[in-house]
């Protein structure tokens, strides 16, 4: 016969709460790991992301295992693209049992950019974010944003995948009217893409 011990912590995570709250948001950010990421053009880079993976947690559950997290992030095996992020969150959902979630990676990519005058390569950096979020209705929302060197986020493309169809285009007057106002120093700012840069 086991005798109990006195001193032994109970298991809180396991007892049943009467107050049946529900958690709408519980994970962890600022979590730095290195991943891979394929861009538009096949190329794949190693890069070091800064991570933030988030739940919301029903009535019945006290909290979850941050390890799962991490377990997560550890299986990361493939380089990422925009497409494969669905899965990616999905996953993290069955793991934690949550009704929705999010996961949200910014890191530096670097792009290779050649002169227009001289024609000389060079590799210019940066700052990329991409955020899915997996709402309690089941709808899937990825954005996507970067930043060049002294400029502010830009958003390259946010679709809602609940509806299952992307934002409209933009129109030839709209596109018109985005290349007058664009100052051209900077990113090209106005364009649509379903890939990475």
């Amino acid at each position: 016969m086991n005798a109990r011990d006195p001193h032994a912590i109970p298991d809180v995570q396991n007892t049943l709460d009467p107050r049946e709250l529900p958690i709408e948001k519980v994970g962890i950010r600022g979590i730095r790991h290195p991943i891979s990421v394929r861009g538009r053009d096949g190329w794949v880079q190693g890069t070091v992301a800064d991570c933030g993976l988030f739940v919301s947690l029903p009535a019945h559950l006290k909290g979850t295992h941050m390890s799962r997290f991490v377990e997560l992030l550890n299986g990361l095996d493939t380089p990422l693209a925009p497409p494969a992020f669905e899965t990616l969150v999905r996953d993290m959902l069955d793991r934690l049992e949550a009704d929705s979630g999010e996961i949200s990676l910014r890191f530096p990519y670097f792009r290779r950019k050649s002169a227009p005058v001289s024609g000389v390569q060079s590799v210019l950096d940066y700052e990329v974010g991409f955020t899915a979020r997996i709402g309690s209705d089941g709808g899937y929302t990825f954005s996507a944003a970067r930043a060049g060197a002294g400029y502010k986020p830009v958003p390259l493309f946010e679709k809602n995948f609940a509806a299952r169809r992307a934002q409209p285009a933009l129109t030839r007057d709209d596109r018109s009217r985005h290349r007058r106002q664009s100052d051209g120093r900077g990113p090209d700012r106005y364009r649509r893409t379903g890939g990475l840069l």
